[in-house]
């Protein structure tokens, strides 16, 4: 019946998609934009801050499990999952938004190293 049924209905499902498609758009605009401020290497750098939210989703998705699925003993009968949940939901959008702009600066960044003529 799966891991988690009652969190990961079909309507959570489609909004999470949905929202990470979003996200790529939005980065891949956005970043680039934000580029033209603030400068290409600096932007680039930006996307290190990506490294700790993905590292930190294993734990997010391990820590809602046991919580819905009442593995975790606590002293309060009723958990609240939905700020890991809401945690996780948030930082892979924000981790995704990173991939969309990294597609939409590397090119230019590229072009920057090493000279229009080598960037593709």
């Amino acid at each position: 019946a799966g891991v988690a049924p009652d969190i990961v209905t079909p309507a959570f499902s489609t909004g999470y998609v949905s929202a990470l498609g979003l996200g790529m758009s939005a980065g891949r605009f956005g970043w680039s934009a934000m580029s033209d401020l603030l400068g290409r290497k600096q932007s680039y750098a930006l996307f290190g801050l990506g490294i700790p939210i993905v590292g930190m989703t294993p734990y997010l998705c391990h820590t809602v499990v046991d919580l819905a699925s009442g593995g975790v003993t606590t002293s309060c009968p009723e958990v609240n999952f939905w700020p890991y949940l809401m945690t996780f939901y948030t930082g892979s959008v924000l981790a995704i938004t990173f991939y969309g702009g990294v597609f939409s600066i590397l090119p230019a960044y590229i072009a920057d190293l090493f000279g229009q003529k080598h960037a593709g």
